[in-house]
């Protein structure tokens, strides 16, 4: 077999990654303010279809507590050693041994703790003002015990806000979030996000929602 770029010209430079098997993406959401405070929340599992998150599971299934309390304190500690001001959202792999390897790292309020609004005691948004502000912050125990956020992108339904009357009326305990952009296939233009006891259950209420906002069927 080839060596891998054995056709490349000299000179041309590549950033090439380890390709490392995993069985799923975990996010490791924290806060710290510069007094060096610092909270975590929920670990969540970021759901991926083509490349793009579409929903995420909070707290994510099947961890065992100390695969939580490893996931949390890994966050933590990276947040600490950077000095991070704000949120600071770590992206996992969760290989197939139940270890895991950070992904990426995400300075600001991330799209994997948008459950956070309406799933959380306090939000990401906010406690990412209180972290910049250095004031104390806020618990971030979910209000639940499951908290599915899916999120909405782009489909045949051009006006968001007319189609909320439809949804709401489905199912009243939705909660739902408008970005306010212009609805381009494919964008994540809002999300939907149900708490509950029964994951399952939450899950497919989530889904029925954040299908209707797209014009589709759920999945």
């Amino acid at each position: 077999m080839a060596e891998p770029f054995a056709n490349l010209k000299p000179g041309v430079q590549i950033v090439a990654e380890e390709f490392i098997p995993f069985a799923r993406e975990l996010s490791a959401l924290v806060a710290r303010r510069p007094s060096g405070e610092a909270v975590a929340y929920p670990i969540s599992e970021s759901v991926q279809t083509a490349g793009i998150c579409t929903a995420t599971l909070t707290p994510a299934p099947g961890l065992t507590p100390e695969q939580e309390h490893e996931c949390r304190a890994l966050a933590l500690r990276i947040a600490d050693e950077l000095g991070v001001t704000g949120i600071l959202a770590v992206e996992l792999m969760q290989r197939t041994d139940g270890s895991v390897v950070v992904n990426e790292l995400a300075m600001r309020p991330h799209n994997t703790g948008h459950w956070s609004i309406d799933g959380a005691r306090t939000s990401q948004f906010e406690n990412h003002l209180r972290a910049v502000a250095d004031l104390p912050l806020g618990p971030t125990e979910a209000t639940d015990q499951a908290v599915v956020m899916v999120n909405v992108l782009g489909g045949s339904v051009s006006d968001l806000v007319a189609a909320l009357g439809g949804v709401l009326a489905a199912d009243p305990g939705v909660r739902v979030q408008l970005y306010g952009k212009d609805v381009v296939p494919g964008r994540k233009v809002g999300h939907v996000t149900v708490t509950g006891d029964e994951l399952e259950q939450v899950t497919a209420r989530a889904r029925a929602a954040a299908a209707a906002l797209m014009g589709g069927d759920d999945e």
